[in-house]
């Protein structure tokens, strides 16, 4: 039992097993105080991929949920952001959502990533978690490892799967 070993520790916890429906209703009221969940999915950013779930634009973002719903709503729904580190990562989103060319895509990227970094909005933990892929004998240029992410990429669309190919 997870219990025990956080009791070991000297850690008291009280696990409350909910539905997914439940925990969000949760979350999204306040009055969840913690929660764990999964995390940034954005194992592997790139300059064209979206940054975001690093800022609070969506109601999902467990940490800033009402800020989200604000968003998502166009200020119907939810809370206008307050917090003014919070509120530049809005927009260093808009500065990437605009950007003309990959350097500006880039530098707003670098933005948004030393924020998360210097405000810690989540404490997250790194997990690697092998994704296991059946290869054919003569399938050539298919990674012996990689990240296990949805976005980017689709799992194995990071490694661009036409770029494999059969060897005699």
């Amino acid at each position: 039992m997870i219990g025990e070993y956080w009791r070991k520790i000297g850690i008291k916890m009280l696990v409350k097993p909910q539905t997914r429906e439940n925990f969000r209703l949760r979350a999204f009221s306040g009055e969840a105080l913690m929660t764990a969940y999964a995390g940034v999915v954005t194992a592997s950013p790139t300059t064209n991929t979206s940054p975001r779930e690093f800022a609070p634009t969506m109601q999902g973002g467990l940490q800033w949920s009402k800020w989200g719903m604000f968003i998502e709503s166009k200020g119907k729904q939810g809370e206008k952001c307050d917090m003014e580190a919070a509120c530049k990562l809005l927009d260093y989103v808009k500065e990437w959502e605009t950007a003309a060319d990959d350097a500006g895509r880039r530098a707003a990227w670098e933005k948004i990533l030393q924020s998360n970094a210097d405000e810690v909005f989540s404490i997250g933990t790194v997990n690697g978690i092998s994704q296991p892929v059946v290869v054919g004998a003569k399938v050539r240029n298919v990674p012996k490892e990689g990240y296990y992410a949805w976005d980017p990429g689709g799992y194995i669309g990071l490694y661009q799967p036409d770029t494999f190919w059969i060897g005699q």
